[in-house]
This record gives C-alpha cells, sequence and structure tokens, in this order.
C-alpha cells in the first residue's frame, strides 16, 4: 500500500465513524412522570434560570441512604446521607413543572429517611425536607415560573 493511500484511509474511516456515532447515537431519555406510589410532600415555586441542588441529613446524621430522582432521571443512587452536602447542577430549567423525588433504602436509626434539600437558581434559595420511607418514596413538586 502507497504511503499516499494510508492518509486517505484513516480519513474515511474517522469520517464513518463520526457519521455513523452522528446517526445512532441518541440520549438515554427518562419517563418525566411522577410513579404512582410517589406521595407528594409539598411544592415550591421558583423563578427560572440555573438550578442547583444540595442534599444533605437533616438533624441527625444517622446512616439514611436514599435515591434521589430529578424529573424522572437518577441523580444519585444509594447515597448515604452525610452533614456535608452533595450537589447536583440541573442546568437551566424553563418555566414548567419538575419533581425531586426521594427513595428511602435504610431509614437510618432514627425515624424516617429525610434529605434536607437546598435548591437555587443564583437569586432565590429554597430548603425542605422530604420525608421517605422504605417502599414508601415521596416527592417535592418544584413549579418554575
Amino acid at each position: 500500500m502507497s504511503t499516499k493511500k494510508k492518509p486517505r484511509i484513516i480519513i474515511i474511516l474517522l469520517v464513518f465513524v463520526v457519521l455513523s456515532t452522528a446517526l445512532f447515537w441518541r440520549p438515554q431519555e427518562y419517563n418525566k412522570a411522577i410513579p404512582p406510589n410517589f406521595k407528594i410532600q409539598d411544592s415550591t415555586t421558583i423563578a427560572s434560570g440555573k438550578m442547583e441542588l444540595k442534599i444533605w441529613d437533616y438533624s441527625i446524621v444517622d446512616s439514611d441512604i436514599v435515591n434521589i430522582i430529578f424529573n424522572g432521571k437518577p441523580i444519585f443512587k444509594n447515597l448515604v446521607l452525610t452533614d456535608t452536602p452533595v450537589i447536583y447542577k440541573t442546568g437551566f430549567l424553563d418555566k414548567g413543572r419538575y419533581w425531586i423525588g426521594v427513595e428511602g433504602i435504610s431509614e437510618g436509626f432514627v425515624g424516617s429517611a429525610s434529605p434536607h434539600i437546598s435548591l437555587s437558581n443564583g437569586k432565590q434559595k429554597f430548603e425542605f425536607n422530604i420525608d421517605a420511607y422504605k417502599n414508601k418514596p415521596a416527592y417535592q413538586l418544584i413549579i418554575v415560573q
């Protein structure tokens, strides 16, 4: 094979890889509907913007383990709640209805699995708890205006 043909073959292969990736790759879709077994606890209204969630254990750090779901997308699985917040940036949220769900995996030693959640768009900040028990998930409705 001549040295002139090698670069052509490499370019053709790269074009093929890029085109096939562009044609067949799709981002993972999540069902945004609230599952019927999730019980609403409350709602929060906030202005649109880039949102940030901070999540930590409320009151007594007692080894709560939870799954956190944002609008159908699992964002933390088997999260052991501590007094140090974990952070999730949702990106820009336009007007609409969103939800934050909590599935209790382990309630720790005291009461429910109770993550404390801070929701901020940089100008407004709201804090709330979502109490979930094993096999009794709960959610907070977020209304973005």
